[in-house]
């Protein structure tokens, strides 16, 4: 009969240790900045080797208090609901990880104060980058060669338009025509001259202007 009872009792208390959930791994310490001035107000949260979260802090206390409790897994069961034993974990804050370690045995209270950096030391000091000048035309060896062939050929326009008006203005009238024909053709010549002349002499402007708005690109 005793017999009976002890294994009634075992059994009773194998059924009690298996219902018994796992003990988490307790985590507190201080969080700072890099100055050294508690972090208030901010929540840390814990990450597994897969990066599934493991245990979120409640915020921190004004003195950068925080306490959390990284949960394990249960063998037993098909789903993953923690850590496990030997696996890494990772404390962050935000984006930034603050620190990494392999997790502690079930149970444990595990003190460890964690730094918030406040800026990057990557980056340095802002107020230290200088910033290259910006250019207001880049010095391509092509885009010169292209403005330097463009002046060319406005310069040979001018030249030309400049040849044939001289060429124009010493060209006289026919003198087999008449005297009557002469006068005629002496008159139409004239205002013809002087249209042309006009005309001239504002593409000439306006190709000079052209040349002067190249040179400076170039410059």
């Amino acid at each position: 009969m005793k017999v009976i009872h002890i294994i009634i009792c075992f059994i009773l208390f194998s059924a009690l240790v298996v219902a018994l959930p796992q003990l988490p791994t307790k985590y507190e310490g201080f969080l700072t900045d890099s100055d050294g001035n508690p972090v208030s107000g901010e929540q840390i949260t814990v990450l597994d080797s897969y990066e599934f979260t493991v245990s979120v802090s409640s915020a921190t206390s004004a003195d950068g208090i925080y306490t959390l409790n990284v949960v394990w897994d249960d063998p037993d069961t098909a789903t993953r609901e923690g850590v496990t034993s030997g696996e890494r974990i990772y404390f962050k804050l935000g984006a930034q990880e603050l620190a990494n370690t392999i997790v502690g045995n079930k149970g444990d209270n595990i003190r460890l104060d964690l730094t918030y950096q406040t800026s990057d030391p990557s980056n340095g000091n802002a107020d230290d980058i200088i910033l290259p000048e910006p250019e207001l035309y880049q010095n391509d060896s092509e885009e010169n060669i292209s403005i330097q062939d463009e002046i060319n050929d406005l310069e040979s326009v001018v030249t030309n338009l400049t040849s044939n008006m001289s060429s124009n203005q010493n060209t006289s009238p026919n003198v087999s025509q008449g005297r009557e024909n002469q006068e005629d053709e002496e008159e139409k010549s004239g205002n013809g001259i002087n249209g042309t002349l006009i005309g001239v002499i504002i593409v000439v402007v306006i190709i000079i202007v052209l040349i002067i708005i190249l040179k400076k690109r170039k410059k």
